[in-house]
C-alpha cells in the first residue's frame, strides 16, 4: 500500500477483497485520505462483515472523494444474503440493497 502514495496522478482505483473486514475498511480509508490526487475508490468484497461496515458509517472521505463499496452481507438465522452498495463521501455514510436477499447453501 505504501507504493499507492507515490502515485501523484492517480484519480480512480479498483479494487477487491475477499471480505470488507475492519483491516480492510480501515485501510480503504487511509487510501483516500493519504492519495491526495484520488477522487474515486471502488471497492468489490465477495461478503461485508458488519465490523467492517461500523468503521465506515463513522468515516468521512476528504471533499470531492467518493468512495462505493459493493458485496453480499448475510443473515446467519436466515441464511440469506443481501447485495449492497455503501456509499461514502465528505456528507457522510448511505446504504442501499441491490438485490433481494438470495438463499445460499
Amino acid at each position: 500500500m505504501s507504493v499507492l502514495w507515490s502515485f501523484t496522478k492517480l484519480k480512480k482505483m479498483e479494487m477487491t477483497v475477499d471480505c470488507l473486514s475492519k483491516m480492510w475498511s480501515v485501510w480503504t480509508l487511509q487510501i483516500m485520505q493519504n492519495c491526495s490526487s484520488l477522487t474515486e475508490l471502488m471497492v468489490h468484497a465477495d461478503f461485508l462483515l458488519e465490523e467492517g461496515i461500523k468503521i465506515l458509517k463513522r468515516s468521512r472521505t476528504r471533499p470531492a472523494c467518493i468512495m462505493t463499496v459493493q458485496g453480499f452481507i448475510s443473515n446467519k438465522q436466515s441464511q440469506k444474503f443481501t447485495e449492497l452498495k455503501i456509499h461514502l463521501n465528505s456528507q457522510g455514510f448511505s446504504m442501499e440493497t441491490l438485490r433481494k436477499p438470495l438463499f445460499w447453501i
